[in-house]
């Protein structure tokens, strides 16, 4: 199974999605379809226009799996992506397709629980946030609260079975989109004191 990037200067190239992920039932993992991609990265485009588009911005895609969003953004213009993913299948996939298509330098892999991977960055004087966040974790996925918490970032991308608007608020983020997909819910938020990586 693979995944097709969309737009951009990598468009047209493949990504593998992970045997590990192509789980069963409450625990599966489900690739962010193309259709969804496409109707994220345009809803962001248009939250960006004013901003400079993706340039400059550093993108973190965290439950990457595939890592199609982060491949995304970069193809799209982002200065780098950072991928975390638990699977090692996932972050070697992720390091070959780098490889692959020559964005090497523009990488950052980390095999880590996305949770344990933002806990740690929250602990680290001076640590800063992520221009964009993607956060697409498994269906049946129950610790909102605890990534809303860690979150540092100028927007985030979450991907859930279920909406989370009213959540996200009382975590102080402002909802710029909300939209659904089927199964599918897209929340796209902003943190307005935001300072970090662009």
């Amino acid at each position: 199974m693979s995944v097709r990037i969309v737009a951009g200067s990598l468009k047209g190239r493949t990504l593998k999605v992970p045997v590990a992920k192509r789980l069963t039932g409450t625990n599966r993992v489900r690739p962010t379809t193309s259709k969804v991609r496409e109707a994220v990265f345009s809803m962001l485009l248009s939250m960006l226009s004013d901003e400079g588009g993706f340039g400059g911005l550093t993108v973190l895609d965290l439950y990457a799996g595939s890592g199609a969003l982060g491949f995304e953004a970069i193809s799209r213009g982002a200065k780098k992506a950072v991928f975390v993913d638990s699977s090692a299948e996932a972050t070697k996939e992720i390091i070959q397709a780098s490889q692959a298509f020559g964005i090497d330098e523009l990488v950052e892999v980390h095999r880590i629980d996305a949770l344990d991977f933002l806990r740690s960055r929250s602990k680290t004087r001076g640590s800063r946030g992520f221009g964009l966040v993607f956060a697409d974790p498994p269906y049946t996925f129950s610790q909102w609260e605890k990534l809303l918490g860690y979150l540092k970032c100028g927007i985030a991308v979450l991907e859930s079975d279920g909406s989370i608007g009213d959540l996200a608020r009382s975590f102080g983020f402002n909802i710029s989109k909300e939209r659904n997909y089927g199964t599918t819910f897209i929340t796209v938020v902003r943190q307005e004191d935001y300072k970090g990586e662009g």
